[in-house]
C-alpha cells in the first residue's frame, strides 16, 4: 500500500516541479531592457516619463531598471548587466550618436524616445529606432483647431484688425518650430500679424503670474496665449481669464490633462502611457531579436522612425460631441 502511495505521489509532484522549473527559467529569460534618461525635458517632443516606461515594462511582466549612467560608461555596463535593449529618452537630437557609438560593439538595440535623432544617424545604426512627436505635426493640428476657434468668436480680436497677436510662454529664449507650425497655419488663413512676443519663464524675475500680467498689460492687443511651458498653466490661466486672452496648450499628456477647463480654448498633446507601453513593445521585441513593430500595427519610415500622432482635447469639441 506505502509503495503504491509513494508511486502516485511521485506521478504527481515530478510533473510539478518541470512545470515550475519551466515556468521559472521562461521568466528568468525574459530580457533585461535598460532605461536612461538624457534630460528631464525633450522641449516641443512628446515627452515620455521614466516612470510611465516603468509601468509599461511592470505590466508586460519584463525585466526593466532605470539607470543613471554616463554614455561614456554605457559601453561596460552593457556587459555588466547583460542589457538585452536600451530605452534612451533624448532631451537634445544630437545626444544619440554617443549612446550609439556606446552599443554598437555588442549591437544592442536602441529605442529613443524624446526628442528625435537626425536621420544620419539612425542610418548609421541597424539596431536604433525612433518612437516620438513631429512637432510640425501637433503645431499644424493645433493651428488648425485654434482657427476654427477664431472663426467662431472664440478668440477676441481685440483691436479689431482681423489678425491674431500672440504671445508664447515657455522655457527657451525664442518660439520653437512647433510654434512657428501653428503660425504657418495661421499665415495661410490669412490671420498671421507678426511674430510671436516670448514669454521666458526661465528668466522671469518674480512670480510667473505677476510677470505675465506685466507683459501683456505691457502688450494689450495680445489676442492669443500660447502655452509650451506646461509646468506653469495653473499659473498662467487666470491672468489671461482676467485680462480676456484666449489660451491653448501644447504638448499635454492626454492622462493629465483638465479637459473641463474651459479656460483654454484647446490644447494638443499625446496619449503618453499608451506611447510608453508601445515604446517597452519595440524594446521587448528588439531585444527578442524580431522586427519591433511585430504585433503592434505600426508603421516606420526606411529610416525606422515612428511618428505618434497627435491628439486635440478641447473643451468645446469634446462638448459638441457629447
Amino acid at each position: 500500500m506505502n509503495r503504491i502511495l509513494s508511486y502516485s505521489l511521485r506521478l504527481i509532484v515530478l510533473p510539478l516541479c518541470c512545470l515550475l522549473l519551466f515556468f521559472g527559467c521562461t521568466r528568468a529569460q525574459q530580457p533585461s531592457i535598460a532605461i536612461l534618461s538624457a534630460g528631464a525635458d525633450a522641449g516641443e517632443y512628446a515627452s515620455v516619463g521614466e516612470s510611465q516606461l516603468l509601468s509599461a515594462a511592470e505590466e508586460a511582466e519584463l525585466n526593466a531598471v532605470a539607470l543613471d549612467t554616463d554614455p561614456q560608461e554605457l559601453e561596460q555596463l552593457i556587459e555588466d548587466e547583460n542589457l538585452h535593449a536600451l530605452i534612451i529618452c533624448l532631451s537634445a537630437s544630437q545626444q544619440a550618436e554617443t549612446y550609439i557609438e556606446a552599443a554598437r560593439s555588442s549591437l544592442t538595440p536602441i529605442i529613443f524616445c524624446g526628442a528625435a535623432p537626425d536621420e544620419e544617424t539612425m542610418l548609421g545604426y541597424d539596431q536604433c529606432w525612433y518612437i516620438g512627436s513631429s512637432p510640425q505635426s501637433e503645431g499644424e493640428l493645433l493651428g488648425q483647431t485654434l482657427f476654427e476657434c477664431y472663426k467662431n468668436g472664440q478668440i477676441p480680436d481685440k483691436n479689431g484688425d482681423k489678425l491674431l497677436q500672440t504671445l508664447v510662454v515657455t522655457k527657451e529664449s525664442t518660439a520653437s518650430d512647433r510654434i512657428f507650425s501653428v503660425l504657418r497655419i495661421f499665415e495661410n488663413q490669412g490671420i498671421y500679424s507678426d511674430d510671436p512676443i516670448v514669454f521666458c519663464t526661465e528668466d522671469a524675475s518674480q512670480d510667473i503670474a505677476a510677470a505675465l500680467s506685466e507683459t501683456l498689460l505691457a502688450n494689450p492687443q495680445t489676442d492669443l496665449v500660447l502655452i509650451e511651458d506646461s509646468s506653469v498653466v495653473d499659473s498662467v490661466l487666470p491672468v489671461c481669464e482676467e485680462q480676456g486672452v484666449g489660451a491653448a496648450l501644447l504638448g499635454a499628456d492626454a492622462g493629465t490633462v483638465q479637459t473641463e477647463d474651459t479656460r483654454l480654448l484647446a490644447c494638443s498633446g499625446f496619449d503618453l502611457e499608451d506611447a510608453a507601453k508601445l515604446i517597452v513593445t519595440y524594446a521587448a521585441n528588439a531585444a527578442s531579436g524580431k522586427d519591433p513593430a511585430d504585433g503592434t500595427g505600426e508603421r516606420m519610415s526606411e529610416s525606422r522612425f515612428t511618428v505618434l500622432e497627435p491628439m486635440i482635447l478641447s473643451q468645446t469639441q469634446m462638448s459638441s460631441e457629447e
